[in-house]
């Protein structure tokens, strides 16, 4: 008889197998962009040359020939894995350094919008702890809060339904989710924030212990090697 713990294992080798096909074929989806931008007079191959974000130099240069990018469901893939808050923390950073770079219209935005949504919050939660109830300013305060509240609960649930809708596969991981979307919302735009004051006092980041100096969008420098371990992730 097979063990019994055989079913499992072989769900979990299939889900795995699947992710590697799904990397797979974003990978030939890069070749595929590169082949055809050349045939447009892109040259995505050249432009990519210098640059720290292929993505983000594929969107620059679809946007700057007039182009448009449609996104479909399908392009979602999964990445079960675990990461400690340092990590997090590393990671969020990068991306949104990159994004000064790369999108200093889309960055400007976030750092707007995660200090605006942060100074709504502490002031409508300080006006609700020490101001007299019967006042207006109580109850605009703790109607803001509430609407606010109520807002992103809905659309951290409507978001986790329909990954679950393209992701059928990872239903259970997804569900896991439940609560730290429902939950860490509230912490988001304080990361956020971090994040975009990170990336306006510097434009270096690392990768994989790599250090790198992203002195425009062309032009990328690798200023050394970290003398720590790369991070380890764990997947679950």
């Amino acid at each position: 008889h097979p063990p019994a713990t055989e079913p499992h294992c072989g769900a979990a080798s299939r889900r795995h197998a699947e992710q590697r096909e799904q990397q797979e074929a974003r990978g030939r989806a890069h070749v595929r962009c590169s082949r055809c931008s050349s045939g447009r007079g892109l040259d995505i191959r050249e432009k990519w040359h210098g640059t720290l974000s292929d993505d983000f130099t594929v969107t620059r240069a679809i946007n700057k020939a007039n182009m448009q990018i449609f996104f479909v469901p399908q392009a979602l893939t999964a990445s079960v894995e675990g990461c400690t808050w340092r990590q997090v923390l590393e990671f969020t950073t990068r991306q949104m350094k990159i994004t000064r770079v790369y999108a200093p219209k889309l960055w400007l935005m976030s750092f707007f919008g995660s200090g605006l949504f942060n100074l709504v919050m502490i002031w409508s939660a300080a006006i609700v702890i020490f101001s007299n109830r019967n006042s207006v300013a109580f109850w605009a305060a703790a109607a803001t809060l509430m609407a606010v509240i109520a807002t992103s609960i809905g659309k951290a649930s409507l978001r986790l339904k329909a990954v679950k809708l393209v992701l059928k596969d990872f239903g259970h991981e997804i569900e896991r989710q439940f609560w730290t979307h429902n939950s860490l919302w509230l912490l988001t735009p304080a990361l956020f924030f971090y994040n975009s004051f990170a990336a306006l006092i510097s434009r270096k980041t690392r990768w994989r212990v790599i250090n790198y100096h992203m002195i425009s969008p062309t032009k990328t420098e690798i200023v050394g090697r970290a003398a720590v371990a790369e991070p380890q992730y764990t997947q679950h």
